[in-house]
């Protein structure tokens, strides 16, 4: 498959397609804790590391919180959403997770006309996560990624880092539409 991202290839078994990711890259967050807790709604003890932007083929803003709850409770505020998450004019973005028992619960928020909505699902947030753990030296792994949760469209994702860095994201998809074009010639 080729996207913005470059030619990822794709795997599938037992129903799972698997995507591998690019390797990331980091680059610092000028954003203090105590700034993305402002900016989630959260308290400053809910923020478990500095956030920091990951690339495996489409940049957003990781934020590694310290508990489930803290992950299931931030209620991003827009203002400083837009500012503080921003990644280029027009796009701002940020990630948030926390992982127990090889179970992460995440959450993707974009800014939009003024407004931060929440996407139910998102593999390339999934493949910086991956990139975040092998930047972090966490691998090899194999996670389940919840997400949707606090939105009422729950989604899972698995995401494995092997021993070399390797990052894969799959997921089950359910055919919703079939059909056929009909070129004229």
């Amino acid at each position: 498959m080729e996207i913005r991202a470059g030619v990822i290839p794709v795997t599938q078994a037992d129903g799972v397609y698997t995507l591998s990711a690019n390797p990331p890259k980091r680059r610092a967050a000028d954003l203090s804790r105590a700034d993305a807790d402002a900016m989630l709604g959260l308290a400053e003890t809910d923020i478990a590391d500095g956030p920091a932007w990951i690339d495996t083929g489409s940049e957003q803003l990781l934020i590694r919180l310290a508990s489930r709850t803290a992950v299931l409770a931030a209620l991003p505020e827009p203002m400083r959403f837009k500012r503080d998450a921003l990644l280029r004019p027009g796009r701002s973005v940020a990630y948030i997770w926390y992982v127990e028992n090889d179970v992460a619960t995440v959450r993707m928020f974009t800014e939009r006309h003024g407004a931060v909505i929440e996407d139910p699902g998102t593999g390339s947030a999934c493949a910086n996560l991956g990139g975040w753990c092998v930047l972090a030296g966490l691998a090899p792994l194999t996670w389940r990624i919840e997400q949707g949760e606090a939105i009422d469209r729950p989604n899972v994702l698995y995401l494995t880092v092997d021993e070399d860095g390797r990052i894969g994201v799959g997921g089950r998809a359910i055919n919703i539409a079939d059909g056929q074009f009909h070129l004229p010639g």
